[in-house]
């Protein structure tokens, strides 16, 4: 078997594999991302569009940076949109895997109807990978802001269409519609 048919097998399996991570945890691809690090080595990440009982997106935001190089800064802005067919809490996500090795900083800025949130990777003060809101029944605009700067001495990888950010229901307020009381009682 050649290794371009190899290649593509394994390509078409982490494809439906993440297609199915996704569905089984109720998140969808919001912004989907790719860049070639200009180097040897190559590596992909595919992922697919879908909707949930909540949430639809309808487009998704296309980040492309292109060719990047060890060292390199800068922004790039999208929009995407998204139509939530039921009011709640929502969990939007950053899928640290497709950055590690590449990014020494990458910083996103998301505002979705009046509200901002700022995802970024790594821990340790440097930032955090999801954030939940809330939002009510209706059509929205996602404003995408990324700032990002790439690893003196980044991995070689290319990343075509991976699912950069995702959106779905926030299990871990399921709860706290129903309890109104007061902790201290």
């Amino acid at each position: 078997m050649s290794k371009a048919l190899l290649a593509a097998v394994a390509l078409l399996l982490a494809a439906s594999g993440l297609a199915t991570v996704a569905a089984l945890k109720g998140t969808y691809p919001l912004a989907l991302f790719s860049y070639h690090v200009v180097s040897q080595g190559n590596n992909s990440n595919v992922s697919a569009i879908q909707a949930s009982g909540n949430v639809t997106v309808i487009k998704p935001a296309v980040i492309n940076l292109g060719n990047i190089t060890a060292g390199q800064k800068g922004n790039y802005t999208a929009v995407a949109e998204i139509a939530v067919n039921s009011s709640g809490w929502f969990e939007v996500e950053l899928n640290d895997s497709l950055l590690k090795g590449v990014f020494s900083n990458f910083v996103v800025k998301l505002t979705i109807g009046n509200q901002t949130v700022t995802l970024a990777t790594g821990g340790h003060g440097k930032g955090h990978d999801e954030a939940r809101i809330y939002l009510a029944k209706g059509d929205y605009n996602v404003t995408i802001v990324i700032h990002y700067v790439v690893s003196p001495h980044p991995e070689n990888r290319t990343v075509t269409n991976g699912a950069l950010l995702s959106i779905g229901p926030d299990h871990s307020h399921d709860h706290d519609d129903h309890d109104h009381g007061n902790e201290n009682e």
